[in-house]
């Protein structure tokens, strides 16, 4: 089970995964194969005394629904004690995996599950976000590249509205994906907000509803057509955020959409300047530094590695555009 460098970044690293996770594999497949086989285990015992409190229930009671709300109980119990024990094994497996990754890979700090830190109230004071009341935070990274500082991580914001006495109320995701904060050098002349285009109307209700943010200062327009189609664009003084963002920044920032932007591309992406940061809010589906799968075999894990490193190149390879450079990919090719 030999790691196969293939990209620049993963260069020297073949020695680390041989002494420090190759070891450590075969003992986590079987504790996974273990896993899994408690879990379903859990879903049978679970889905069983469900159904037989129904059907003891429905005896009592006459009132045979009460046998399919009790067997679907069980089956929806047994199912989260399943997640329960592969969330368990999962962290075991970030544990060996990911810590010698993010150590080979220099100038980079990690948290698993932030607690604080993240400049989460600046982002959505300035709009890049509408407003949320419950927040999972993943995979924090921060470092230096380029001689420029930065921290990202993976974000799923939610707002969880009351039902009412009647009701359990509904929660809605507001935000999912990845959330970048990136130093700018002399920061940014006036607040800026570059925010998507709902058309006509949608922008009238975006900023109708967007409860004092920054969606209300006055609107900027730029002579670069499809930047225009993709974004609208707010700042406290106009005339200085268009000198900031010149043809070549909006240029720029359409790239990165398109590239790291998942299945929407560029549609996926707000960003704004709040003093000497940049904000980037990329939306796309969760899996960022995902490694391994408590159904699936990780006796082979060269690919999820390949993946982890790819992963950890995203944020270089956007600072490389910031900084009017072009990424390369593991073969070495123009992105």
């Amino acid at each position: 089970m030999p790691f196969v460098e293939r990209s620049a970044i993963e260069r020297g690293f073949a020695p680390i995964f041989d002494a420090q996770i190759a070891p450590r594999i075969d003992a986590l497949e079987a504790e996974r194969r273990e896993a899994v086989q408690t879990g379903n285990r859990k879903v049978k015992i679970a889905t069983a005394v469900g159904l037989v409190a129904g059907i003891a229930l429905s005896l009592i009671f006459g009132n045979w629904v009460l046998l399919l709300v009790f067997g679907l109980a069980g089956l929806i119990v047994g199912f989260v004690l399943r997640g329960l024990g592969a969330d368990r094994w999962l962290r075991k497996l970030h544990e060996v995996v990911i810590p010698p990754v993010v150590s080979f890979v220099c100038h980079l700090e990690y948290t698993r599950e932030p607690s604080t830190g993240f400049p989460l109230g600046a982002m959505g004071d300035l709009g890049l976000f509408g407003s949320y009341n419950r927040k999972s935070l993943t995979h924090h990274l921060s470092g230096t590249w380029r001689d420029t500082s930065f921290e990202m991580v993976q974000a799923h914001l939610r707002r969880r509205s009351s039902g009412g006495s009647n009701s359990s109320g509904t929660t809605r995701t507001i935000f999912m994906g990845l959330l970048f904060s990136i130093e700018v050098p002399g920061g940014a002349p006036t607040p800026i907000l570059i925010a998507r285009d709902y058309g006509k109307v949608g922008n009238q209700l975006a900023g109708f509803f967007s409860f004092g943010k920054r969606r209300g200062m006055p609107r900027v327009a730029f002579e670069h057509h499809r930047f225009e189609e993709l974004f609208e664009v707010h700042a406290e003084d106009p005339e200085a955020a268009r000198a900031f963002m010149p043809d070549a920044f909006l240029d720029t920032l359409i790239s990165i959409g398109d590239t790291e932007g998942g299945k929407e591309g560029a549609k996926s992406m707000t960003a704004g300047f709040e003093g000497e940061r940049f904000f980037l809010a990329l939306s796309r589906e969760l899996g960022f530094m995902q490694v391994g799968h408590v159904d699936r075999s990780i006796l082979d894990i060269e690919d999820a590695l390949h993946a982890l490193f790819d992963d950890l190149t995203l944020i270089r390879r956007i600072i490389d555009r910031l900084h009017g450079e072009q990424p390369v990919d593991a073969q070495g090719q123009m992105i």
